[in-house]
């Protein structure tokens, strides 16, 4: 049971990881202009 769910944990993160890095190129210089506006707001 537990290989089973560790089995499945881990499809879900290679899963997620290609989704994130598909993602990833839309979202994360959007997320990164966001980060650096609050940065400069903040210093």
């Amino acid at each position: 049971m537990i290989l089973a769910f560790s089995a499945g944990l881990a499809g879900l993160a290679l899963v997620g990881s290609q989704a994130l890095a598909y993602y990833g190129q839309f979202w994360f210089p959007r997320i990164r202009d966001n980060l650096g506006q609050m940065g400069t707001t903040e210093h």
